[in-house]
């Protein structure tokens, strides 16, 4: 799934604050395609949220009930591990929900590990 066929909505927060990060974002390809979307609902005074992950390692928060883009990271691997301590399913394919113990690629932990040592995701 592309990131554009998720329909979110940017705020105006989103593009003033957040510029060096799409920088560094495009720097290392862009958001890339989403491989999965978790619901997580920690009690939010906004509601609940939907953690887009995609291929490169980019973490998408929308909330779940405006579809307002919240903001995008470039996930560190500690991160990533925490959707399964939390044991939240991807919810975006049906094969994989039905899986008790899915978890995030390896791969996708990898980049994240490469994007933690080059610091991108203190932007």
């Amino acid at each position: 799934m592309k990131v554009s066929e998720i329909g979110f909505v940017y705020s105006e927060h989103y593009h003033r604050d957040n510029v060096g990060r799409e920088a560094a974002i495009k720097k290392i390809g862009g958001d890339g395609n989403v491989i999965a979307m978790f619901y997580v609902d920690r009690g939010h005074k906004n509601g609940p949220e939907k953690h887009y992950l995609t291929d490169n390692g980019i973490i998408i928060v929308v909330n779940a009930i405006t579809n307002i883009l919240c903001t995008k990271l470039i996930a560190r691997p500690q991160q990533l591990l925490r959707y399964r301590e939390w044991g939240l399913k991807n919810e975006l394919n049906e094969n994989t929900r039905k899986m008790k113990n899915w978890i995030v690629p390896q791969r996708i932990i990898g980049i994240a590990q490469k994007h933690q040592s080059e610091h991108l995701n203190l932007t």
